[in-house]
């Protein structure tokens, strides 16, 4: 894999076959959720006027961007 200047398509499925090997989407997502909780917590304490326009967007932007996926 590591040899060549690129990675060859057989060298893309080995690597692909590891990483769901050792689990990373599952392991990875916890880490997405973490670092989300203590964003929307950071947020909330920011921003104790839930009505605030500025807050929402922030909120609705964390939010967005936890449920990213692919």
């Amino acid at each position: 894999i590591y040899a060549g200047d690129e990675v060859v398509p057989a060298g893309v499925d080995r690597v692909l076959a590891l990483l769901e090997h050792m689990d990373i989407r599952r392991r990875v997502e916890a880490h997405v959720r973490a670092y989300h909780d203590r964003a929307r917590t950071a947020i909330e304490a920011a921003c104790p006027d839930a009505d605030n326009p500025a807050c929402r967007i922030l909120l609705e932007r964390v939010e967005s961007l936890a449920s990213r996926s692919g």
